[in-house]
């Protein structure tokens, strides 16, 4: 659909092509052929069709679940990034937040300057975010961090959760 739409919008005389608003299923009004003056009118209405009106129901009945366990007055206080923060969770990883929120055992546990610890957090540093992203779902069983960053980590609700590094000897 993207490509169809991209080569509709960037075409002269698309009338050619005998395309009709008729042809989407949300379109209320008379009979009318799609042209230059008018196709991002159906471009438009082709993407508003396509993602909103063709899942309509499904999302009327998400909407009715969500708000039946969160009722709208807990969730207006908030904005949509404050939305996207609480759901998905931070999207970037803090390593002084990480280092701050660490418990070290073993080896480690009195002597944090150890060399093996210092090449860790080294080697975290360098790392891309797709790769710190990766170690963090590795070690934690997911991908971001919630709200709150690695304090608010939790085992289970109320049980916080510590990264942890461990020495072992060999």
């Amino acid at each position: 659909i993207y490509n169809s739409l991209v080569e509709i919008s960037t075409t002269d005389n698309v009338e050619v092509w005998g395309m009709m608003f008729d042809d989407v299923a949300s379109y209320q009004g008379p009979s009318k052929e799609v042209d230059d003056g008018n196709k991002l009118e159906f471009i438009d209405l082709r993407v508003r069709d396509y993602l909103y009106t063709s899942v309509e129901s499904q999302l009327g009945a998400f909407q009715q679940g969500f708000w039946d366990l969160v009722p709208a007055v807990y969730i207006s206080v908030f904005d949509f990034q404050q939305m996207t923060l609480l759901l998905s969770g931070e999207p970037d990883i803090d390593i002084g937040n990480w280092q701050n929120n660490t418990e070290y055992r073993g080896q480690f546990a009195d002597n944090k300057n150890h060399q093996v610890v210092r090449w860790f957090w080294e080697t975290l540093e360098t790392m891309p975010a797709a790769d710190r992203a990766k170690l963090l779902m590795f070690v934690t069983s997911t991908a971001v961090l919630p709200n709150g960053g690695f304090e608010a980590l939790e085992r289970r609700p109320g049980e916080p959760c510590k990264f942890k590094l461990s020495g072992v000897e060999y």
